[in-house]
């Protein structure tokens, strides 16, 4: 059985890639070919580059293009191009992240051909993605539109959270299974003698994007001071950074306090967030996140679970990020942008005793078992099932 993932991000990196990579390692008798829009080429086995990615780059070009795909379907011979090389996978099946510009190639994929197709949401492209972004927010009347017809079209699909999930069939009927990042088994610390972070420096780690500077920097703040409070030297450690204002970082807390690190390609990251004393995740508070925050899940939760340090989750209680923490019980929920309850929880998170190791495997077979591999089988096998 062939099936063929089309997402418009690479493979090598990033949250969204992130996803897949243990999923598709554990499937039982299905070969998938990964396409996705992004360069360079993959280092990773069965996938097939589609050319650069058709959005992004600078503000004019972009918004011609990008309105032009959302408006009319199509950029033309780039269009078709992409199609044609899809099509002559000739898979069983497609199984694709809807999300930017693969939205209305999908659509003139599935007009071409009866080949069913599986969507995989990570993000919701109208009220999430675009409702956050000053450049698309104008196109979201045809991106809903393009958005739904994919999704109404579409086989069988599965959703990052169970906010999503329950959006989707309140607000547009639609039945959708929850899917998260397969996790086989956590790493034993003990047996690799991984440094441990000291009392003498009180350590947060990150890794990938924020979504919003203003709660990083109240939090950057609070940190500083509630390591003041605790006699310890604040440090921050960043991997892969993305979003976050550097400069009024190291303005914050000192220059030599922030450590940068390049993005880490497969577990190389993980020792390094285990060296600190918790982990930083955040949702952004303002109104216009607020379908953002109770429908997308951080990818990086899957890490930092893997990494095995409590997680300061700085969002509203409303979001699912807050739902997970609390449901695991991994770290702790601060729903505040005050200074003095921030550096009230950092207090605290930082003084109690870490989580049990059984909350952490708790945690992963709850929501990051092997139940999401069998959900996928089931739903690509029943793609060729229907073809």
């Amino acid at each position: 059985m062939h099936i063929v993932l089309f997402t418009p991000f690479h493979p090598d990196f990033g949250g969204g890639a992130t996803y897949f990579h243990s999923t598709l390692a554990a499937l039982d008798g299905i070969r998938v070919t990964w396409a996705y829009l992004g360069q360079p080429t993959s280092r990773q086995p069965n996938t097939l580059c589609l050319g650069p990615a058709l959005t992004g780059g600078s503000l004019l070009p972009d918004l011609c293009r990008t309105a032009r795909l959302w408006i009319t379907g199509s950029l033309g011979t780039r269009t078709q191009r992409i199609v044609d090389q899809l099509l002559s996978l000739q898979p069983d099946g497609y199984w694709i992240v809807p999300m930017h510009e693969a939205i209305p190639l999908a659509n003139e994929l599935h007009s071409r051909i009866a080949t069913p197709i599986h969507l995989s949401v990570q993000d919701d492209q109208c009220d999430a993605i675009a409702a956050r972004s000053r450049r698309y927010r104008h196109l979201m009347p045809w991106m809903r539109r393009r958005w739904l017809q994919l999704m109404r079209s579409a086989r069988s699909i599965d959703a990052c959270s169970t906010g999503m999930r329950e959006r989707y069939a309140t607000a547009y009927d639609l039945t959708s299974n929850v899917f998260h990042p397969y996790i086989p088994a956590l790493p034993r610390w003990e047996d690799q003698q991984a440094a441990e972070p000291t009392d003498k420096a009180l350590i947060v780690g990150h890794i990938g994007s924020i979504y919003s500077p203003q709660e990083w920097l109240a939090f950057v703040s609070a940190f500083k001071s509630a390591a003041a409070h605790l006699q310890r030297r604040p440090q921050l450690r960043l991997i892969g950074p993305s979003g976050i204002p550097l400069q009024k970082t190291c303005d914050l807390l000192g220059t030599e306090q922030v450590e940068v690190i390049p993005y880490q390609h497969g577990d190389a990251a993980l020792p390094l967030l285990h060296g600190c004393h918790f982990l930083y995740a955040m949702y952004p508070f303002a109104h216009r996140d607020q379908v953002f925050r109770q429908t997308s899940l951080p990818s990086k939760l899957a890490v930092y679970l893997r990494a095995q340090r409590p997680v300061f989750a700085h969002t509203p209680a409303d979001s699912t990020l807050s739902r997970r923490i609390a449901e695991s019980g991994i770290g702790t929920v601060c729903s505040s942008l005050e200074q003095a309850k921030i550096r009230e929880q950092i207090q605290e998170l930082a003084t109690q005793p870490a989580p049990d190791p059984q909350q952490y495997e708790a945690t992963r077979e709850r929501f990051y078992g092997i139940r999401n591999v069998q959900l996928i089988q089931t739903s690509l096998t029943a793609l060729a099932t229907a073809a």
